[in-house]
């Protein structure tokens, strides 16, 4: 269970000799604009009355600004300008005398009571609301406290003025919300926000006091969405992933875990000039040159009367596995037709299968080893890239793998987000847990998902997060 602040709203009423009009004084509580309505009916009285045709507000303290400010743009229907104490006297910048400026303090050394004490205002008409809000650290005096009387403020000098008397107030409003409901905003339906930004919007939907509706679109979840046609031509202004079995709490405060991990390419193709090499065994190597020069001398010595060049063509045609014609075959010597009868089946077969799979690697291409662990991480060559200064200390205290640290390369925001999205695979990533949900909703329009995460032995411990979120915090 979670209580707001008690709210206590006066209003007085009084007339200066000079020509100020009716001044309100009131106080209450910044976060709940449903307890302002009070005061937006004066002010829409007084635009039916006065004909005003402006509103300024000036604050100085108080936080929650913008909220009172939309609420009275939509309550009383005027252009509404928000003026901060550090621009000035009222006076100097806004001459007309057709206005209501409404002055917010937290106390008589708030500075908007003194951006607005100008003393060429005094011979204007001019209506003033001074709301008084309570500043947060006084909450506990405030609650205890009992008020007997409110005194109103007079600016400047005046003996012909109306003071009004309050008897002593007693009413304490408390608004108590279960937080664990969520059908007061969702509208009871059995499908609810979940996860970091959706119970933010959930807190922020409650605090405006409105209502959300969720409608669940048919088709396969992207990063991409298309949304043209709802029923009853609804808009769409969020847009969330559905979740199955959510580990997340559904209420505030909630309790979630986040990881570190190395994010590594799924699947990385193979550069051309590096197939033979994967696909031939460095110790076959010394068999190959053996032959390739067992071939050579024998055919040079066969022919020990013609040019160099002679068989060192004929031994590139022996191993493409050129046939010769049969009139040049029987004029061969012993040993080159032994060479050429015997072998040439199994050249033939070795040539054919070598360019079989040739032309596989180079139509589908070839892919590295997967990344599973530390020495598969390292053997693989690739740097990791992070825009955080502070990951190379996390490497080093062994949270991850310290023997990848001399691996790390630290680069600017831009540069990290610029290959991410768009999903270079010649890097590794560190990222966290709900960085990495972003990624993976990034990337499900590919069939084979680029980026993975490794492994346990690539990720930190996992750490529970407490994220307290306060009933009275606009989020």
């Amino acid at each position: 269970m979670g209580s707001r602040f008690y709210m206590r709203n006066f209003i007085l009423f009084g007339l200066l000799a000079s020509s100020y009009l009716q001044i309100p004084v009131g106080e209450m509580e910044a976060n709940l604009d449903r307890e302002i309505s009070v005061l937006f009916k004066i002010l829409q009285k007084l635009q039916t009355i006065y004909g005003l045709d402006r509103a300024i507000t000036f604050t100085g303290n108080v936080e929650l600004r913008p909220s009172l400010e939309q609420r009275a743009m939509d309550t009383i229907s005027l252009p509404l300008y928000s003026v901060r104490f550090e621009l000035g006297v009222l006076n100097q910048r806004y001459p007309s005398d057709n206005y209501v400026v409404i002055v917010i303090f937290t106390g008589l050394d708030d500075p908007s009571l003194a951006a607005v004490k100008d003393k060429a205002l005094q011979n204007t008409e001019v209506f003033f609301v001074f709301l008084y809000t309570s500043p947060r650290n006084e909450k506990k005096t405030l609650w205890n406290g009992l008020y007997s009387r409110v005194i109103r403020l007079v600016l400047g000098a005046d003996d012909n003025y109306n003071s009004a008397h309050c008897s002593q107030q007693h009413q304490y409003r408390t608004v108590v919300y279960n937080s664990s409901d969520q059908a007061a905003v969702t509208g009871g339906g059995n499908i609810s926000l979940s996860g970091c930004i959706g119970l933010m919007i959930v807190e922020f939907i409650r605090y405006l006091n409105a209502t959300f509706y969720i409608l669940p679109v048919s088709g396969q979840q992207t990063s991409q969405y298309e949304v043209i046609q709802l029923p009853g031509n609804q808009s769409v202004d969020v847009v969330a992933n559905m979740v199955d079995n959510d580990s997340l709490k559904s209420f505030s405060p909630m309790v979630t875990d986040s990881q570190i991990c190395v994010v590594v390419p799924n699947h990385r193709l193979l550069a051309p000039y590096r197939y033979i090499d994967k696909n031939v065994n460095i110790r076959t190597y010394p068999i190959i040159s053996l032959s390739i020069l067992g071939v050579f001398f024998i055919k040079y010595f066969a022919h020990r009367r013609r040019s160099l060049l002679d068989p060192i063509f004929s031994s590139f045609r022996f191993h493409l596995a050129i046939p010769l014609p049969g009139g040049q075959l029987d004029r061969l010597p012993l040993a080159d037709k032994l060479v050429e009868v015997f072998s040439f089946f199994f050249l033939g077969l070795l040539v054919g299968a070598t360019v079989s799979v040739m032309s596989t690697a180079f139509t589908t291409g070839m892919w590295e080893p997967q990344i599973t662990n530390v020495e598969t991480m390292r053997a693989s060559g690739l740097k990791i890239l992070t825009a955080d200064p502070t990951i190379l200390q996390v490497f080093k205290d062994n949270i991850l793998p310290s023997s990848l640290a001399d691996l790390v390369t630290v680069v600017d925001m831009r540069t990290k987000f610029r290959y991410m999205t768009g999903l270079n695979h010649n890097f590794a990533y560190v990222v966290k847990t709900h960085n990495w949900k972003a990624l993976r909703l990034y990337q499900q329009h590919i069939k084979t998902e680029p980026f993975q995460i490794a492994g346990k032995e690539l990720c930190s411990r996992v750490r529970a997060i407490r994220i307290p979120i306060s009933p009275k915090s606009p989020l």
